[in-house]
């Protein structure tokens, strides 16, 4: 059998790449190049850094976690500050001089620290290897044609919120510059993969991504391997477990910055808890390196961050408590109380330490007040600001709410962990339930308590946290349940809850669909083909993705009036720029207005800064929007209106129906303006 070391895999993926290079440059077919470049990028140059780590007794698994650590972790922020602060473009060229630098890097570090260069084995396939890991393929088998279903119903990806970091990658394609830093690392990722592998930034979301968000069933394989589960009925039960839930199914769809998040919080529960068990430090480095760098991916790995810092401080404390030694003690208050002093002092110098002190207050305030408590509030509430009105009114509605956000087979381990927590102390110690309890006091917190208590943010968003937690804990409780006759019978009612979640995930995304409708997409293609450059468009707001990204013209805001009136309303946009820099004006004086009173003493640091924030977010959409109108001017306008939007289950959402101006007289623009294009429910109209 052949042998081959990093040495020459990076020689000969160097040279691969070359070729694929040259075949796409004299052919047009991409594809060689998609393969080895994803791989080179993703594997590759990540497994060449982990040969400088001697780390023993770690499973293939885990090492494709680490590689993918490195990746998003090391390789993505680094790429990251040499564009943003050395204007290091990201292009072919530039990624191959730094993949080149990793390995010279590696190579030179191998040699100080004197470590042999290991040569592998070529793997070869074996029937037995594929028997004895039958389950987990199958399972990752499962997960890509579930989610291959998904893209058939959804035809296109789900959310709109994709389509606004698709269009800031793709300027970014264009000038090789990162074009936001809120959640940067999210777009730099896609940006380089885009570049090096030629695949379009489209695909690397539906595809790309999505494949790497099979984390949690690897995730699981590990989790099975650790507690040695022999049982296969709960190997499978494990794995369906995994693919039942309906919110996990449909976010993982949904690819935005927080499906990194999704990528990345499994292999931390892994590592975290192989440390609580091992006190393997590598793989506390892992977990510590995710959380610190993850929060420029999405704010949501604070969580994890803030409970590792605590549990740290936990541990630390309470071995400083047990000890005689009163100096040991007496220095470590010292430290303590130097840390808050520390805390206070940069508070107001550290945007991350002075924003996290601001929403706890902000939280704080809010639940102080009593009177706005609403132990029900599944019936009526804003999800995030009071245009994204939600509603689950009357028992059935809560039903369908528990049953998307939290599945019937996740309620089942939820209670039952609950149950062994109080009554098992062995349950308790063990090192994946002492890391999943804090995190699920806290999403629990987010997701059901603090809503009631008039702190209302996203509590959708938490039970997506809360399930990925439960999935990986359902492991060791299924081991404790089926030590007896009682427990194997729950075990089979668990098997009819994941074919429920499964049958539930499978509705939902089959009456969803997506932002676009096959007509609407026809549609943005007819636009594209027969309609300037410079075309600005009106039209409901859902259709943003339609015109703004597949069609790619702009796209001007209109009051629901302009639809929802009997008469045309003409709309001048000299006018529109007009009262919006009247706006801008009064945003500004605001700002000074604040600064004056912080200064003064007038107001509280906390409320300078919330204040602050919402005027920068006002002043931003304005100008946003001014730019927009300008745009408008002496060009070609359009209006689109389709009634597709309102053949999806979002029409059940009144929201939803006002975003998209629901019961709009399109009359007065047939006898007004001429109608250019008609498919089905989608009309366009040119404004003369």
């Amino acid at each position: 059998m052949p042998k081959i070391n990093i040495v020459s895999i990076n020689v000969a993926f160097a040279i691969l790449y070359g070729i694929a290079f040259l075949i796409d440059q004299k052919t047009g077919s991409a594809i060689l190049k998609n393969i080895i470049g994803t791989i080179y990028l993703l594997f590759v140059i990540p497994f060449t850094v982990l040969q400088t780590i001697n780390i023993r007794d770690r499973s293939k698994i885990e090492t494709y976690f680490l590689m993918l650590v490195f990746f998003f972790s090391v390789y993505v922020p680094l790429y990251y500050f040499l564009n943003r602060y050395l204007a290091f473009a990201i292009s072919i060229q530039n990624i191959v001089i730094v993949n080149t630098c990793i390995f010279i890097a590696s190579l030179i570090t191998i040699s100080i620290r004197r470590l042999p260069i290991r040569n592998y084995s070529i793997p070869s396939i074996r029937f037995e290897k594929i028997k004895q890991e039958a389950f987990v393929i199958g399972a990752l088998l499962a997960y890509a044609g579930l989610h291959t279903l998904n893209y058939h119903f959804y035809g296109f990806i789900p959310e709109w919120d994709s389509y606004g970091d698709l269009i800031r990658i793709n300027q970014g394609l264009e000038t090789g510059f990162i074009q936001q830093n809120y959640r940067g690392f999210f777009a730099t990722s896609a940006q380089i993969i885009s570049v090096f592998s030629g695949i379009n930034p489209y695909s690397v979301f539906s595809v790309i991504f999505i494949a790497l968000q099979s984390t949690l069933i690897l995730s699981i394989r590990v989790i099975l391997g650790r507690y040695a589960i022999q049982a296969k009925s709960l190997e499978v039960l494990a794995y369906i477990a995994a693919l039942s839930i309906p919110v996990i199914n449909m976010e993982i769809d949904m690819v935005r910055p927080q499906n990194v998040f999704i990528i990345l919080f499994p292999i931390f529960l892994i590592f975290a808890s192989r440390f609580l068990a091992e006190k393997h430090i590598p793989s506390a480095i892992a977990a510590v390196i995710i959380t610190t760098v993850g929060i420029n991916y999405h704010e949501f790995f604070i969580f994890p961050f803030f409970i590792s810092l605590s549990w740290i401080g936990f541990v630390i404390m309470r071995k400083t408590y047990q000890t005689q030694n009163k100096k040991d003690k007496t220095i470590f208050a010292l430290i303590l109380a130097l840390c808050f002093l520390l805390i206070v002092i940069l508070s107001k110098e550290i945007p991350f330490i002075s924003g996290t002190i601001a929403i706890a207050e902000k939280i704080a305030t809010q639940i102080l007040d009593i009177s706005s408590w609403r132990p029900w509030f599944l019936g009526r509430y804003a999800s995030d600001g009071e245009a994204l009105q939600m509603g689950w009114p009357g028992f059935g509605g809560a039903l369908k709410y528990y049953a998307y956000y939290l599945s019937p087979f996740l309620a089942a381990i939820l209670g039952t962990l609950v149950f062994l927590a109080i009554k098992s102390a062995s349950f308790r110690r063990d090192p994946l339930i002492q890391i999943s309890i804090p995190f699920l006091i806290v999403f629990l917190l987010f997701s059901e308590i603090f809503p009631r208590l008039n702190y209302l943010y996203l509590p959708e968003r938490f039970w997506l946290l809360t399930d990925i937690v439960l999935v990986l804990t359902a492991v060791p409780i299924l081991r404790s349940l089926t030590r007896n006759k009682q427990g194997i019978l729950f075990v089979v009612l668990l098997f009819v809850f994941c074919a429920i979640g499964l049958g539930g995930s499978i509705y939902v995304t089959k009456n969803k669909s997506s932002l676009t409708s096959p007509r609407e997409y026809s549609a943005a293609l007819w636009i594209r083909t027969n309609t300037p450059d410079t075309s600005v468009f009106i039209s409901q707001s859902a259709n943003g993705p339609m015109i703004k990204f597949f069609a790619e013209r702009t796209m001007i805001p209109i009051e629901p009036e302009y639809f929802l009136s009997e008469k045309i309303i003409e709309q001048s946009p000299e006018n529109e720029i007009k009262k919006l820099q009247d706006s801008l004006d009064k945003e500004y004086k605001k700002v000074s207005q604040l600064t004056e009173k912080f200064t003064g003493n007038e107001i509280s640091f906390f409320d300078f800064s919330d204040s602050i924030q919402e005027r920068k977010i006002a002043i931003k959409k304005k100008n946003e929007t001014i730019e927009q109108w300008t745009k408008a001017i002496d060009q070609p306008k359009y209006i689109v209106y389709s009634y597709d939007k309102f053949d999806t289950i979002y029409n059940e959402r009144e929201w939803w129906r006002r975003a998209n101006f629901y019961g709009a007289d399109i009359e007065k623009f047939n006898r007004t303006y001429p109608l250019v294009y008609h498919d089905g429910g989608v009309y366009i109209w040119k404004v003369r």
